[in-house]
């Protein structure tokens, strides 16, 4: 019978160890990931603000279709894109 130590026995331990370091720190990761992602669509904003600005000067603080925050990627404006056809 094999001992409790053997190699292939030794080489899954070391294998779970490794994943168990990894999982501990992957919520430090997403949340990492998070926040530069929130920085991200805050700088694509104000881009979007100034090409805005630059295209139209007399309709600078508008948007298209005259709603605030239409082109914003969020769960409600999806919705109301797909309920709208």
């Amino acid at each position: 019978m094999d001992s409790i130590f053997g190699t292939g026995n030794l080489v899954l331990q070391v294998l779970f160890l490794i994943l168990v370091i990894v999982w501990m720190f992957v919520p430090f990761a997403v949340l990492a990931i998070r926040r530069l992602l929130v920085q991200l669509v805050q700088k694509q904003d104000e881009t979007n603000n100034l090409l805005r600005s630059l295209m139209s000067p007399a309709a600078a603080g508008t948007t298209p279709e005259g709603s605030p925050g239409r082109d914003r990627p969020t769960l409600g404006n999806i919705m109301k894109q797909v309920r709208e056809g």
